[in-house]
């Protein structure tokens, strides 16, 4: 069995953890940050680091938040996407999608994947909901807010799909199946992510450069994690990946590139139902509080902006030589 697949298996048993141990857990301060294998000769750690917008810059007014580099035109945000983004009831628009899925519609397939993702800790663990608003009531007051809002959309989007059926892993699986068959660049990056060992390097690579010349922050979120593989693995995912600093720089940079990253979004919402990582503002907030230490935000923030750059002069061979 090669790494990434007992990676893949182990961070699926962690996640059905998670699922039942939701708890709070405030940002950490004062802890010692661990240096991350990121080439510091391209990111001086006291050169301050200029960065793209803070999409939640209006609930954060001391974020400073500059320009994006000139020249960046973020990719399109599909139809299905915003769909699902603003969805009030997931389980009409799996039935609405149900016949587009049948005729073998990929993306339709997809979409109807994450909204079972989404949804799934509502069906499977009853007393969930519970469980959320018990360690909400625990936080301090800006992040018991948040919170609380989080749940309030969760509820809403997840009520009826998760009462109408047993969401199993055998359910999202099949989902996921019937997206896999397809040219959709998302399901390419996370089939990528997952069975990159099956694949010739040059294989990798071709994949690796068409997600990202398409700028599809969407795709470009899906083969993020591979990013976090280790420094051995650079000649295959390029200079800009090796550890979680790298993966977490193409998750700002699939933000910037249009994914769905802002306060309401479902990603920045699952980050909290599923993690406890709940604050006010947009998914860069998320990382900066939770998932990075600050110096590993600032290296990372770095790494973003040149990986910006690069794809702005179009050097994707240089992202993946």
């Amino acid at each position: 069995m090669s790494k990434r697949t007992l990676i893949t298996l182990f961070l699926a048993g962690a996640t059905i953890v998670l699922f039942g141990v939701w708890r709070a857990r405030a940002p950490e301060t004062g802890s010692t940050a661990v240096t991350p294998d990121v080439d510091t000769s391209r990111t001086s750690p006291t050169a301050p680091v200029s960065r793209p917008p803070v999409t939640s810059a209006a609930n954060h007014p001391n974020i400073d938040s500059p320009a994006f580099p000139p020249g960046l035109q973020p990719g399109p945000i599909s139809t299905l996407t915003q769909t699902f983004e603003k969805s009030d009831n997931l389980a009409r628009l799996v039935s609405e999608l149900a016949p587009r899925v049948a005729a073998g519609d990929t993306e339709a397939a997809r979409v109807v994947a994450q909204a079972l993702d989404e949804c799934a800790h509502l069906s499977v663990f009853p007393n969930f909901v519970e469980g959320i608003r018990k360690s909400a009531e625990a936080m301090p007051a800006n992040r018991r807010d948040a919170a609380l809002a989080h749940l309030t959309r969760f509820q809403e989007r997840c009520g009826d799909l998760a009462g109408a059926e047993k969401i199993t892993p055998e359910r999202i699986r099949s989902a996921h199946e019937a997206a896999s068959h397809g040219n959709d660049l998302v399901d390419q990056g996370r089939r990528l992510t997952a069975s990159s060992a099956s694949m010739s390097a040059s294989e990798v690579k071709d994949s690796l450069r068409r997600i990202v010349q398409s700028r599809n922050g969407e795709a470009i979120a899906s083969i993020a994690d591979a990013m976090a593989e280790s420094s051995d693995d650079r000649e295959l995912f390029g200079p800009y990946s090796g550890s979680k600093v790298h993966a977490m720089a193409w998750r700002l940079v699939a933000c910037d590139l249009g994914m769905p990253c802002g306060p309401d979004s479902a990603q920045t919402r699952q980050a909290c139902m599923v993690f406890g990582n709940c604050i006010r503002g947009d998914y860069r907030e998320v990382v900066r509080f939770f998932f990075l230490s600050p110096w590993e935000f600032e290296l990372a923030a770095a790494e973003e902006r040149k990986i910006l750059q690069e794809i702005i002069d179009g050097n994707f061979d240089r992202l993946f030589p």
